[in-house]
């Protein structure tokens, strides 16, 4: 009988530890599952938190820019691009031939090239074309010479340009013989139609 309590015993004993090992696996198990929650509840606040940050972000700026609209809407400023500017509107109102000769004759005398004459024709200004004065001379002199004295009038006169230019030699030994046509330039005549505005019965 005494080999049989013992027996008992000891099977009470191991049933015993089985249970507090069997328990002590559950509640790791349990806190584990715990931490894990935890730490996905934790992890979903600040991914919410991060998204309303964001939001929060992007309203400011929104805010920020029409703020910015509204502030150049009242102090008048105009985005849309410039027009473009016409080079006739840089033009002088009369195509006056007389500095342009002046400059010719100087730049002549200074080059050692001689004028021979000169001959004026003129083209009046309208709405639809430039005013133009073509000053064809006659000069003598060697080709350096001859260059150096017409880019001294082109490049004085901005309005000016060189319509033609001939040149000959009646001997070896004589002096080039050219013939320049320099076009002097004008403004147009304004648009007689972009003056006129609508009246009040044509409305």
């Amino acid at each position: 009988m005494g080999a049989g309590f013992t027996l008992t015993g000891r099977l009470g004993l191991r049933a015993e530890r089985a249970w507090h090992a069997g328990a002590a696996r559950w509640w790791l198990l349990c806190a584990g599952s715990a931490v894990g929650i935890i730490a996905s509840s934790a992890a979903a606040f600040e991914w919410h938190r991060l998204t309303d940050r964001q939001a929060v972000v992007r309203q400011r700026i929104g805010a920020a820019r029409e703020a910015l609209e509204l502030r150049r809407r009242s102090i008048g400023i105009d985005r849309t691009p410039p027009p473009r500017a016409d080079f006739a509107q840089r033009l002088p109102d009369v195509a006056d031939v007389q500095p342009v000769l002046a400059t010719l004759q100087r730049a002549a005398a200074t080059a050692g090239v001689v004028m021979v004459g000169v001959q004026l024709t003129r083209r009046a200004a309208s709405s639809e074309q430039l005013a133009r004065a073509d000053m064809t001379v006659s000069m003598r002199g060697g080709y350096p010479q001859l260059k150096l004295a017409l880019a001294e009038v082109l490049g004085h006169h901005p309005n000016a340009t060189l319509a033609h230019w001939a040149m000959r030699r009646t001997a070896p030994a004589e002096p080039l013989e050219a013939t320049v046509v320099i076009g002097i330039w004008a403004a147009p005549l304004p648009d007689p139609l972009a003056a006129v505005t609508p009246s009040a019965g044509s409305r």
